[in-house]
């Protein structure tokens, strides 16, 4: 009923699954790393034989015989639209026995109108130009396409442009709402149009395919705009040793801390009221900036400290705060399967002395936990996609002692993408000066 390694058939597929660590172990556990590779193994001598692949512009008229004998064989051509003139795409049209239009306007966005496996590991962010942040025109928005074609009978559109706005709740906690890249659903700048044209398209030529593909951003302008046609390539079959997620195309994501703060407010918890007002400052304001209303909350004192420990004095009930900017929303996220992803979440682990810790995150308790032998976890936290306010009291201890929190993934990794506020020496200087 129990098993560690699987293997499932769907349809004419097969499917391995694991709950072994063995991509984490691989380099220290001789076993795990003869295992995953086994089960590799087994996989790609399952792969079907890849089609033949061929490439071309379609202003290098040689390479395009080429290509569309590939196809005429069974192979896939994938033939590079953008440069063309509509008369040269009017030809090609002739060429393989349908209508070819080409609409020449700058294009700054496609869309996929569905999910087709040639478009696998492209997302649209990799076919967006447009950077410009809501109602700010700014200069960072740039067209992906000179032009598009027209939809036509027997042009299988696989990406396209969009005839709809994308408007979304930035704000969704307050109500607000707000335009996330603005007009990125429009194939033009700030403008919408009701015909959807298309960017990029297969016809059936023989007994293979034509990738026909309109898509040319220059290679200067983001470093993401080349995935697109790199993963498209090497879907196609594309037997370059180049990997098309090399370079500074996906950027590693930048370590912006060791999970905890080095830098915390810290005050001792005198009455009910006061704890009240601080858990109620806690709450996260509706313009997602960091905080000042927490800071006119009783008397502070800042510790700082390259380590992360703190002192709790062991009586009473000791507030530490601190303020974290998440680059992301993390939130219970549903998976196909109906089963929700942990690592949507994170969890925070707390070394204290004895007695009882409560958290509360954007004036919402996520409940008290006993410490027993210095440590407690707090388990599927949601955080909010900009700052958030954390509050950990300790109180109850017997004795004087050092405290330290840090947030981690499901796999014990620290959560390095937070960012913690390091300038609360100055916010609060500015407070007390002000009030």
């Amino acid at each position: 009923d129990w098993t560690a390694v699987g293997e499932m058939r769907i349809g004419t597929g097969r499917l391995f699954v694991s709950q072994l660590r063995l991509t984490d172990k691989a380099s220290t556990i001789p076993e795990a790393k003869r295992l995953f590779a086994a089960l590799v193994g087994e996989l790609v001598s399952a792969l079907p034989i890849a089609p033949a692949f061929a490439q071309a512009k379609l202003t290098e008229s040689t390479e395009v015989d080429t290509a569309l004998a590939t196809a005429q064989t069974g192979g896939n051509a994938w033939l590079r639209l953008n440069g063309a003139s509509p008369e040269q795409v009017s030809t090609l049209g002739d060429r393989l026995g349908i209508s070819l239009t080409s609409n020449a306007e700058e294009i700054y966005h496609g869309v996929r109108p569905e999910d087709f496996p040639v478009l696998a590991g492209i997302s649209h962010d990799d076919v967006s130009g447009i950077d410009s942040m809501a109602y700010c025109f700014g200069d960072k928005s740039y067209p992906v396409a000179p032009f598009a074609l027209e939809h036509a009978e027997g042009l299988e559109a696989l990406l396209t442009t969009s005839n709809k706005s994308m408007m979304t709740e930035n704000y969704v906690g307050t109500g607000r709402v707000e335009a996330l890249r603005a007009h990125a659903a429009s194939r033009f700048l700030f403008a919408e149009q009701p015909k959807e044209r298309v960017l990029l398209a297969r016809v059936r030529h023989g007994e293979g395919w034509v990738y026909l593909d309109v898509f040319g951003a220059p290679k200067d302008t983001h470093p993401r705009l080349a995935r697109f046609q790199a993963t498209l390539a090497r879907n196609l079959g594309w037997t370059d040793p180049a990997n098309p997620l090399q370079g500074d195309a996906v950027p590693a994501p930048e370590e912006r801390s060791q999970g905890y703060p080095q830098q915390v407010l810290r005050q001792t918890v005198t009455s009910a009221e006061l704890r009240e007002d601080l858990v109620k400052a806690s709450h996260l304001p509706a313009e997602r900036m960091a905080p000042s209303s927490m800071f006119r909350q009783g008397d502070w004192d800042i510790l700082e400290e390259e380590s992360g420990r703190w002192t709790s004095p062991g009586s009473g009930e000791t507030l530490f705060f601190t303020c974290l900017h998440s680059p992301r929303r993390r939130a219970i996220v549903m998976e196909d399967n109906g089963i929700p992803n942990p690592q949507s979440l994170t969890f925070l682990d707390v070394t204290a002395p004895d007695g009882t810790v409560e958290l509360v995150i954007n004036g919402e308790s996520k409940g008290s936990q006993e410490v027993l032998h210095g440590k407690a976890t707090f388990s599927d936290l949601e955080l909010a996609e900009s700052f958030n306010q954390i509050l950990l009291f300790h109180r109850d201890g017997n004795s004087e002692g050092e405290i330290h929190f840090r947030f981690r993934d499901i796999m014990q990794n620290a959560e390095s993408e937070l960012l913690f506020l390091v300038s609360q020496r100055d916010q609060l200087a500015w407070v007390q000066a002000e009030f």
